[in-house]
């Protein structure tokens, strides 16, 4: 019920109802807003995807960049071939941003990025901890592991914590072709051994774990 003004003065008029038209426009209002909706989450989830591997590129490049100029690895202080750095199997962990002394004497994260700095690859001046950030909010490590079959075997890898399991699954696809987990230069990281099965097939799982990125073509 509702007033409306006459020339006697107020008086109840009864309200019309909704009707099967207004009822359906608000059902294609709600649709197209829905539908709007979910399609800006697939364009914020496609544009975080592509900044992470990105971001990835990046550091795999300033790598690179130093050992054409330098014949070695960064953090690789005794020439062996690999970053002096061994990053753990988990979600996530824990890096100490603190510098260390100048020059290559203990092999360490952080020795890696000095040298990256020492030789002009990334800038002096850069806090390590936005050197080592990505899209998703957790740490990048660079660093070695060992072939559990061959422990002479070592190989350099990026290691990325804190990473949503199906960026790491389409990013394992877009590298290997398959979104397994266990072989080729993309492996799941948060588990004992060099690879496991991403932890829930489906696209959408937003559950946390760590990959690790084989970026020479020497594999275990």
């Amino acid at each position: 019920m509702n007033l409306k003004m006459n020339k006697t003065g107020w008086k109840l008029q009864k309200q019309r109802g909704f009707t099967v038209v207004d009822i359906a426009g608000v059902i294609v209002g709600a649709g197209l807003a829905l539908g709007i909706a979910v399609q800006g989450a697939d364009v914020v989830s496609s544009a975080r995807y592509a900044q992470f591997y990105d971001e990835l590129q990046v550091m795999e490049t300033q790598l690179w960049t130093f050992y054409e100029k330098q014949g070695r690895w960064p953090g690789d202080c005794n020439s062996d071939g690999v970053m002096g750095f061994q990053p753990v199997n988990a979600v996530d962990s824990v890096v100490d941003f603190k510098p260390v002394q100048r020059g290559c004497k203990a092999e360490s994260l952080l020795t890696a990025l000095q040298d990256l700095k020492a030789k002009g690859v990334i800038a002096a001046d850069i806090d390590n901890g936005e050197v080592l950030m990505h899209e998703f909010g957790h740490f990048f490590q660079l660093g070695h592991t060992f072939s559990p079959t061959n422990s002479a075997l070592k190989s350099n890898v990026i290691v990325a914590y804190g990473i949503p399991q199906h960026v790491a699954a389409k990013l394992d696809l877009e590298i290997d072709g398959v979104e397994n987990g266990m072989q080729g230069r993309l492996r799941r990281w948060d588990e004992q051994g060099m690879g496991t099965a991403w932890p829930n097939a489906e696209a959408d799982d937003s559950s946390l774990v760590a990959l690790a990125y084989f970026f020479e073509s020497k594999i275990p």
